[in-house]
């Protein structure tokens, strides 16, 4: 008896406890109700309020949460007293089911609510037309209430503005460089390109490497050839620099091996330190002019029997520079090079770029030898000269007259009297004719160079040439 007063008496106390579980529940839930109603006429004045919608739903999952709460803590207590019961008393079981009545009140209170929230939802939705749902960022925004696709920039635009949930993104076109720019910087999805003006190359420079679209022309100075040690071998262009060589060649000859393409005109020769300047025939086949024997200059006496053939060199640059340029010069000029290129064949002419009144050997016979002052040296005298060339060539449009196709150099007629430095004979030993360098006879008049034909009529001077 004792016993089942004590459960009497706890029983009275989980009745207590329940009914103030119910009214404070029932408290709250009349607290929602109120609520709700009070939301239901905020939404009437004012639908777009979302905000309070989503503040009931939380309201209503915390209700939930609370609920459960107490559901579970009421069950785990009736599971307690189902142990002290166990001898089945009837007043716990009707206690339970009045725990579990006030339950399924309260879980139809919560029913009920969500039904409520739903309502107010819809009508939300249904005066805005706009889903409670969130719209595809990716691809669109908010605008008036509706989901807008956003604007795609084209191929040829970049975006200024991005786009954000309630705007739409902006776009320009993208900058065009001209004719006189590159472009610096390369455009992105969100910036512009850049362009920058193409530099320009000045009268000392030329273009090294070519502009393109992407990148600016790169400038260079000019080179210049060191006077007398190099040689220009190639102007300048706008898109080109010069070319230079270092003069290491001893004659013409030398520098046709190198430069084929090279004009004629004077250049610069080497011998050991020294530099000397001289005429290159290079359109005959890199010919080197070592003297020119004028019969208006007897300075140098360059007869047979004087000694201009022995003469190192005679004559200023200025006067090789005359010749070159045309100029009208009675002075006669022996080169430095007389003295110091080896020759193996020899060229005698009555002007400067003569083709017709010249004649030249090409096989070799000088042997290379020896210098042609060597060659044009004192000796004894000989019929067949110091050097005898058999197979001489004649200008275009000149003819080997009477047989006259022997070149000789430093001999005479055997015994005629008319010895020369130079002579176009019949043979090693036969008559002179057409020209004659370094020739004496009184009654010739003395002269350093005469012509005995009629081809090189009124002869005034003799230009001779060497090649190695």
């Amino acid at each position: 008896a004792a016993e089942i007063n004590d459960v009497l008496l706890h029983v009275t106390n989980l009745e207590t406890q329940v009914d103030a579980n119910k009214n404070a529940t029932t408290a709250e839930i009349n607290d929602v109700v109120l609520h709700v109603t009070n939301l239901e006429k905020q939404v009437e004045a004012n639908k777009n309020a979302t905000t309070e919608i989503n503040d009931v739903a939380l309201l209503v999952t915390n209700l939930e949460k609370k609920v459960d709460t107490t559901q579970n803590a009421t069950i785990s207590q009736m599971e307690a007293l189902n142990v002290s019961l166990d001898k089945g008393m009837t007043a716990t079981v009707n206690a339970i089911d009045d725990v579990n009545l006030t339950i399924s009140f309260v879980e139809q209170v919560v029913t009920n609510m969500n039904a409520t929230v739903s309502q107010l939802k819809g009508q939300v939705e249904g005066s805005n037309n706009v889903s409670l749902e969130y719209c595809n960022w990716n691809s669109e925004y908010l605008q008036n209430n509706n989901c807008t696709n956003l604007t795609m920039c084209k191929p040829d635009e970049f975006q200024t503005t991005p786009p954000s949930s309630t705007s739409d993104r902006k776009c320009k076109k993208l900058t065009e460089c001209n004719s006189t720019e590159y472009e610096e910087v390369r455009p992105t999805y969100s910036s512009d390109r850049e362009c920058k003006l193409l530099t320009e190359c000045n009268s000392t420079e030329y273009e090294r490497e070519p502009s393109t679209p992407f990148s600016d022309r790169v400038c260079a100075p000019y080179t210049t050839c060191t006077s007398i040690t190099q040689q220009e071998i190639a102007p300048p262009t706008p898109t080109s620099d010069r070319k230079c060589l270092d003069v290491t060649w001893q004659s013409c000859k030398g520098l046709q091996n190198l430069w084929p393409d090279a004009h004629d005109g004077l250049y610069n020769t080497k011998h050991g330190a020294n530099y000397y300047e001289v005429y290159c025939l290079m359109s005959r086949g890199g010919w080197t002019l070592v003297m020119r024997i004028s019969t208006f200059d007897d300075s140098i006496d360059f007869r047979a029997n004087g000694p201009g053939y022995s003469s190192g060199s005679y004559g200023s640059s200025s006067v090789l520079r005359a010749l070159a340029n045309g100029e009208k010069t009675k002075t006669d000029y022996i080169s430095p090079l007389y003295t110091k290129v080896s020759v193996k064949d020899i060229r005698v002419a009555q002007r400067l770029q003569d083709e017709k009144n010249s004649v030249w050997t090409s096989d070799g016979c000088l042997g290379g030898d020896a210098t042609l002052h060597a060659i044009l040296s004192p000796k004894s005298k000989t019929c067949n000269g110091y050097r005898c060339c058999q197979n001489i060539h004649y200008g275009s449009g000149s003819t080997i007259k009477k047989g006259y196709n022997t070149l000789l150099l430093n001999g005479d007629e055997c015994g005629d009297s008319e010895p020369a430095k130079i002579a176009i004979r019949t043979s090693c030993t036969g008559d002179s004719a057409l020209v004659q360098v370094g020739y004496s006879m009184r009654s010739h008049g003395n002269l350093e160079v005469f012509s005995q034909g009629t081809e090189w009529r009124d002869l005034q001077s003799v230009y001779v040439f060497v090649r190695d």
